[in-house]
């Protein structure tokens, strides 16, 4: 699983979004961004995959 810049500044946003208007601790919105940045890369790699395979 290869994260980008663009997979890093995603889960920064995501974390500080949680944070500040979702009114978790920063541990708690870490984890769930990374939650969600998971998702993303496994997205990411299934649609290269699809495409690889010609679906």
């Amino acid at each position: 699983m290869e994260i980008t810049e663009d997979d890093q500044e995603f889960f920064e946003e995501r974390a500080a979004i949680m944070e500040f208007e979702g009114g978790l601790s920063r541990e708690e919105a870490e984890r769930e961004a990374r939650k969600l940045m998971k998702r993303k890369i496994e997205r990411r790699a299934y649609l290269i995959d699809e495409a690889k395979q010609g679906g």
